[in-house]
């Protein structure tokens, strides 16, 4: 709902041509929330048109012979193709990597979640709260509240930005495209500054250091 999104307003507001596949009739998610207005005959709302500024959108029913062809039709003619789907979402509609580097052997396919595409964790539901404790941010402060905003879908949005256009670079040099896989509690960790540093080099020596939690005291910054 977020992190591929964020992802591709990014790419958007640095020139790229982005094409959002929408819910038939449903249109997507962020369409629906809070703040809409109705302007012409159209319902929108604010949070829709921030992140989707600069594309175009298309609502196309991806469970049809025809839709499926007017997918397969617009990956020919695409650099990259970005995802934000739970894993086996894809699968299921025949449109995962495997299937899709047939249509178009260097296409650039990025996909997005809470865990990622592989290991343990992959089968499990996740959203920006829960990857925020599962990859610790939660316990680092006294009230146990996750951060004010979606920390993890827009830290992973911006991994993502950065690993395609690695991708583009490398396609430009090589001609062989990319199977990106961005998971939002990998990404969460990766921005942990002082608490882990501080725990690995602890328990070398025998004793953990566990972080203090803050609030509006930070041994850092304050607040």
């Amino acid at each position: 709902m977020l992190a591929g999104p964020h992802a591709t307003k990014t790419l958007a507001d640095m020139g790229a041509n982005v094409i959002k596949i929408e819910h038939f009739k449903k249109g997507t998610n962020e369409r629906h929330q809070a703040l809409q207005v109705e302007k012409n005959g159209v319902v929108q709302c604010s949070y829709h048109l921030h992140l989707n500024r600069g594309k175009k959108s298309l609502c196309i029913n991806l469970k049809h012979p025809k839709g499926i062809e007017l997918i397969h039709g617009l990956i020919k003619k695409s650099d990259i193709i970005i995802e934000n789907f739970a894993p086996g979402v894809m699968e299921r509609l025949h449109l995962d990597y495997e299937l899709v580097k047939k249509i178009k052997p260097d296409i650039i396919y990025c996909s997005i979640s809470a865990w990622g595409h592989w290991g343990p964790n992959t089968h499990k539901p996740g959203y920006d709260a829960i990857a925020q404790a599962a990859s610790g941010w939660v316990g680092l402060t006294s009230t146990h509240v996750g951060a004010p905003v979606a920390i993890g879908d827009t830290t992973a949005s911006m991994h993502a930005c950065t690993a395609m256009l690695a991708a583009l670079v490398h396609r430009m040099i090589t001609g062989q495209g990319q199977n990106i896989d961005i998971s939002l509690v990998d990404c969460l960790f990766s921005i942990h500054e002082t608490s882990f540093p501080s725990y690995w080099i602890s328990e070398a020596v025998g004793t953990p250091f566990i972080m203090p939690r803050t609030s509006q005291k930070s041994p850092t910054s304050s607040p």
